[in-house]
């Protein structure tokens, strides 16, 4: 390693390195070799990678390691989702934790208790929030093991438990040796963590007022993983890593609802209601109207979608509910009886809407009841008559209100929806999302997400037990993968450096080039910064450090890099100083006939290079 690349690592650690954007978008299925498309995370401490794993401690002693994605920081303060899977094998101790953190992509705390993220007898890491997987009991502490959400606002953050903002016994082994998957999810005023599905613990959160300190830079932060060991041992894992934030705009939403004991990524809206472990759309009572939408962000749906719900109807059978797709926001609600919550039924219904009505109450000018319909007026009120059904199926052989679970799935793939109930596909039916009775019911491609529910006269429990929505099925779009890199050997100053990267992906992906977090532009020295080949001529010692290449396209972002070094010549033997020593080693060299001493560049080893080695020495220069 250089003397530039030495001091350029130590400035970025002690005081940060800046970037270019703030936004991070990302998945990685799996962890491979450093160097290829990782090169965007940066590995510290005990931090290594591992059979495809991101290994974030061994079974070794006291150990702290932390990893964080590099390129940019995340715009985590108007909402974020991180889903992780992790592995604990060969021990249980000490814990990892998920951070959010605005010191720098370079910082880490201490081992043992403190898990790689806090203050133990040394120094953690200020400004963040932790999201702990804690593994060993130790004395101060929650039972193990446990989550628990960590910070102390201004100050470190403390190894114990003493400044949590709320925590939970884990109620199942995560110490069987086998993956589990994290969900941690953030709107501004609550964050949430499930595990395997389970919602395990809710706690307020505002990430710009903790303890009276406002731990972000604007919206801005790093995030990543830290995790310790001390004189107990594990080797722990993260095996897969897919995180989205505000960046995007807020539309993009998969998510899982193993039942509704947690509605926290939820705004209820009307007579809606959490009860127990179920969404109750509407109690068994007259004339209520109830709504729930998911506002942790819009859904991308415009592209396709998958969606897949559990209702149980009980105690009645009227009117009915109805999964709605709108374009109003997170508190719309239509009117209750025959309207459903979503349609107009004197008074006002939700517009830009298509609802998948679940219709359990026939009227006059209705279709049969139990029915299932596609309705939506668009540009007025959805209309209870079904005067603007696209189309509707009578329910053969299903009573919805049986008081059973039934399980219904939607699916939007190449411009076709399939409506299919307890496995029996009722309806596949030809729908255009941007032109519906000529009105476009979405926001570009993103709309609001969710369910509604009305009873009249006649009653009903109308109840949501599981839900899940996939906002990525059908997409024919394959986002961008890196698969050639560039030779990442050390340069000489002074020389033309070509670096080419290839890939794969639809469509003509974008590129674009960063040296040192700061976005590459055309012109100078600098040629090809948006194209696949980056040309710096002449390169110069100045240039050393972190080389990034980008690849986009409209359904994802690639990132590769490596650190450049660049070799001054006159310092031939890249000791920091130029001597008499370096004099010794060129020739060295050159009698040798080594490829090293060609310092011109010109392919042979020859006189022409001891004229150029000895013109920048006696400079005393590097270019």
């Amino acid at each position: 390693m250089n003397l530039l690349r030495t001091c350029l690592l130590s400035l970025c650690a002690s005081a940060g390195c800046a970037f270019a954007q703030c936004g991070a978008n990302f998945t990685y299925n799996d962890f491979t070799v450093l160097g290829g498309p990782l090169s965007d995370l940066s590995l510290l401490g005990s931090a290594s990678l591992d059979g495809g794993a991101l290994r974030l401690t061994p079974t070794a002693f006291g150990q702290s390691g932390a990893a964080w994605y590099r390129l940019s920081k995340a715009s985590v303060g108007t909402g974020f989702e991180s889903r992780f899977r992790f592995r604990i094998t060969d021990g249980a101790a000490d814990g990892f934790a998920f951070v959010i953190q605005d010191q720098s992509p370079f910082a880490i705390g201490d081992g043992g208790s403190a898990l790689g993220y806090g203050n133990g007898p040394g120094v953690g890491i200020t400004r963040s929030v932790a999201v702990e997987i804690d593994t060993f009991y130790f004395v101060g502490e929650f039972a193990a093991p446990h989550i628990s959400v960590q910070t102390r606002g201004a100050s470190e953050n403390d190894a114990s438990d003493s400044f949590s903002l709320g925590h939970t016994f884990i109620p199942f082994s995560i110490l069987d040796g086998g993956e589990h998957e994290v969900v941690v999810r953030y709107q501004p005023g609550t964050l949430s963590v499930e595990i395997d599905t389970l919602p395990l613990l809710t706690v307020p959160l505002d990430l710009h007022d903790i303890s009276g300190d406002d731990i972000l830079d604007g919206e801005c932060a790093y995030v990543g993983f830290t995790a310790a060991t001390g004189g107990a041992v594990a080797n722990q894992d993260i095996t897969y890593w897919s995180f989205s934030d505000g960046s995007s705009g807020g539309c993009g939403a998969s998510f899982n609802y193993f039942d509704l004991s947690d509605t926290s990524s939820l705004t209820l809206v009307g007579d809606a209601s959490q009860a127990t472990d179920v969404l109750r759309l509407t109690p068994a009572a007259d004339g209520q109207r109830g709504a729930a939408w998911y506002t942790a962000g819009q859904s991308r749906v415009g592209d396709g979608f998958a969606t897949e719900f559990t209702f149980r109807i009980s105690n009645g059978c009227a009117d009915g509910l109805a999964f709605v797709i709108q374009s109003e926001g997170g508190s719309a609600i239509g009117d209750g009886g025959s309207g459903m919550g979503y349609a107009n039924n004197g008074t006002a219904g939700i517009t830009r809407s298509l609802a998948v009505e679940i219709d359990t109450f026939g009227l006059e000018d209705e279709f049969g009841a139990p029915h299932l319909s596609l309705q939506s007026n668009g540009i007025g009120e959805n209309r209870y008559e079904n005067d603007y059904s696209l189309i509707w199926a009578y329910l053969f052989g299903i009573d919805p209100c049986d008081g059973e679970p039934h399980t219904v799935r939607i699916e939007f793939e190449d411009g076709t929806m399939r409506v299919s109930m307890d496995g029996q596909l009722f309806i596949s039916h030809a729908v255009d999302l941007h032109d519906i009775f000529g009105e476009d019911i979405l926001d570009g491609e993103c709309a609001w997400v969710g369910f509604t529910a009305g009873t009249g006269g006649a009653t009903a429990d109308q109840d949501i037990l599981s839900w899940t929505f996939d906002d990525n099925f059908g997409q024919s779009c394959v986002p961008p993968l890196i698969t050639d890199f560039p030779d990442s050997s050390a340069r000489s100053a002074g020389r033309r450096a070509e670096f080419t990267f290839g890939g794969t992906g639809s469509g003509p992906p974008a590129h674009q080039w960063y040296l040192n977090g700061v976005r590459i532009v055309d012109g100078g020295r600098f040629s090809g910064a948006d194209t696949a080949t980056l040309v710096i001529d002449p390169l110069s010692v100045v240039d050393a450090g972190l080389l990034d290449f980008v690849l986009e396209n409209d359904c994802g972002r690639s990132i590769s890099g490596f650190i450049l070094d660049v070799l001054c010549f006159a310092d031939f033997n890249q000791d920091g100083g130029i001597d008499g020593a370096d004099v010794d080693a060129f020739f060295g060299a050159w009698e040798a006939g080594d490829f090293a001493a060609d310092v011109n560049g010109d392919g042979g080893v020859d006189g022409a290079d001891v004229d150029t080695f000895f013109g920048a020495w006696e400079a005393g220069a590097c270019l």
